[in-house]
C-alpha cells in the first residue's frame, strides 16, 4: 500500500468531501494523485524520501515542504475523484454510488468543477516548485533531477504568466528550462 501524505481530514480541509464518504472511495485517488502528479513533480528519489520518512521520521527540510505538498495532493485527489465519477471496484466489477432521491451533475458542471481544482493545483505546484528552487542545498534529491538552476531573486505574478501550458515554471532569470517529465 502507498504511504498517503494527506489524511482524509485533512483533505477536508481543502476540498468540501461529503461527510459520509468512505475512505475506499477516495484513498485510491490520493495514492493515485501522488504517484501521477507529485512523484512527477518532484522527481522519484525525493518522491520516495519523503514516502519513507512521512509521518514519524520528517527532516526538518522535508517538514517545511509539506504545507506546499498537501494543497497539491488534495486538489489534484479531489479532481481525480471527480472525474472517476465516483466510480469504485468491486468484486461485481465498477460501480457508483447513488441515492434514490438525488441527481448527477451535468458533464457541463463537472468539467466546470475539474478545471477549477486543475487551476488550483496548479498555481500551488508553482508555488512548490519556486519553495524547492529557492531551497535547492536542503533538497539535493529535486535539485538532482530539476537540474541544478538557481531562480533569479523577484517573483511575482508576471512569472506565473511566464510558465509554460503544462504548468511547470521555468527559473526566472536564467535561460533555462525545467525538465517536465510528464
Amino acid at each position: 500500500m502507498e504511504t498517503l501524505l494527506i489524511t482524509i481530514e485533512e483533505l477536508r480541509t481543502y476540498v468540501d468531501l461529503p461527510g459520509n464518504l468512505e475512505s475506499t472511495y477516495i484513498t485510491p485517488r490520493i495514492a493515485e494523485a501522488q504517484i501521477q502528479f507529485v512523484e512527477g513533480m518532484i522527481g522519484p528519489d525525493f518522491y520516495n524520501e519523503l514516502t519513507a520518512q512521512y509521518p514519524d521520521g520528517l527532516s526538518y527540510a522535508n517538514l517545511a515542504f509539506l504545507p506546499y505538498l498537501k494543497p497539491i495532493i488534495a486538489f489534484r485527489t479531489y479532481q481525480l475523484y471527480l472525474l472517476s465519477d465516483g466510480m469504485f471496484n468491486t468484486p461485481m466489477g465498477l460501480r457508483t454510488y447513488g441515492e434514490d432521491n438525488s441527481t448527477p451533475i451535468s458533464q457541463e458542471r463537472r468539467n466546470s468543477l475539474v478545471s477549477k481544482y486543475r487551476g488550483l493545483a496548479e498555481a500551488k505546484e508553482k508555488t512548490a516548485h519556486y519553495f524547492l528552487s529557492n531551497n535547492l542545498d536542503d533538497y539535493p534529491l529535486y535539485s538532482t533531477y530539476c537540474g541544478d538552476v538557481k531562480p533569479s531573486k523577484s517573483f511575482g505574478i508576471s512569472a506565473i504568466k511566464r510558465g509554460n501550458r503544462r504548468g511547470s515554471l521555468p527559473p526566472l532569470g536564467t535561460g533555462k528550462t525545467w525538465r517536465d517529465p510528464r
